[in-house]
């Protein structure tokens, strides 16, 4: 699989609408200037931004099995200090596993959560609520269970099972 192929454009484009979704607010819109290769693989950048601007590299990172992806704001809007502008890496070596089992969108949606600011920077500023009751503990832990969930379904002869999931699992791939 590639950048190009339809299964894997399919992919982001679901999980940005499942973001779009979750996140119905609107920023002020800003500007983004910023050089080549600041911010992963981009481009020179010289144009208006509304909202969030996500770069998106497909590379080798490790093999197959190891990391699936990496993200995270690479600059904020001036206005709130939320995400700008960011950037995922995927591991090519993964993308025909993760596809094939049915976990590329969820991998993807995982790294726009990244970007957002959700594990990377919104605790800084005081967004997130009940992060260190037993609730918000249990919600963390449920996304790191989905990972390991996900990094087993990529590997070779390994199958996604839902009805193995907790309720809270479920729910956090349903929402």
């Amino acid at each position: 699989l590639t950048a190009a192929d339809p299964a894997v454009q399919q992919a982001f484009a679901d999980a940005e609408e499942r973001w779009e979704a979750i996140v119905t607010g609107d920023l002020p819109d800003d500007y983004a200037l910023i050089p080549a290769y600041s911010c992963g693989g981009n481009p020179d950048v010289d144009r208006p931004l509304d909202d969030l601007l996500i770069f998106v590299t497909i590379t080798p990172i490790d093999g197959p099995g190891g990391v699936l992806g990496q993200a995270g704001p690479c600059y904020y809007h001036d206005v709130g200090g939320l995400p700008a502008i960011g950037s995922m890496f995927f591991d090519e070596e993964d993308l025909a596993s993760l596809a094939q089992s049915g976990q590329l969108e969820a991998v993807v949606l995982h790294e726009m959560g990244h970007v957002l600011g959700f594990g990377t920077h919104w605790s800084a500023l005081g967004l997130l609520a009940d992060a260190e009751t037993p609730e918000g503990v249990e919600a963390f832990e449920a996304m790191e269970a989905l990972e390991e969930r996900a990094l087993e379904a990529a590997e070779p002869g390994c199958a996604w099972m839902w009805d193995g999931l907790t309720e809270l699992e479920q729910a956090v791939l349903s929402a």
